[in-house]
């Protein structure tokens, strides 16, 4: 099993922007049903590459898949370095300033928009408030890895 466990360089709320984005899933109806992927006994060797296939094709859709890669490139990079800190500190960058905004215009556009991204904004203040993450650290584990691929899957067209 791999676990990234990374220390927090970012603000709080950097970080609860980037982990509540995903509650716009909630109006999405039948393709909530793909979470039902995070109870389902997975090897770690699917996991942790299926994330990276994921995120790669993901950021993908934002700037292009040479960005995408020249990104994941760097990220792994930094965390092979010892400086996974940094690494993390540059993934919540991207995500904050270039993934989230994106998502959400194209939340705002869809059916429910409204609606998910209350959902978005209520989950985000309530990590604000009262955060997970503990000790400065934060855990990329195989749930939370999972929960980020039916993330993607949701938003797959």
């Amino acid at each position: 099993m791999v676990v990234f466990t990374v220390p927090v360089l970012c603000p709080t709320w950097a970080l609860a922007i980037v982990a509540g984005h995903g509650a716009t899933d909630w109006v999405l109806g039948w393709r909530l049903l793909l979470y039902a992927g995070v109870m389902l006994p997975t090897p770690g060797w699917v996991v942790t590459p299926g994330f990276a296939v994921a995120s790669l094709s993901h950021f993908a859709a934002d700037v292009g898949w040479q960005l995408s890669l020249g990104l994941h490139v760097a990220l792994l990079l930094l965390h092979l370095g010892a400086r996974s800190g940094q690494a993390f500190l540059l993934l919540v960058a991207y995500m904050t300033l270039v993934h989230v905004p994106a998502h959400c215009v194209d939340v705002a556009r869809g059916a429910h928009g409204g609606a998910a991204l209350l959902g978005a904004g209520l989950l985000t203040t309530c990590l604000a408030a009262r955060p997970p993450w503990s000790d400065g650290e934060f855990a990329i584990d195989h749930t939370v890895q999972k929960l980020v691929i039916c993330h993607i899957l949701c938003h797959l067209d």
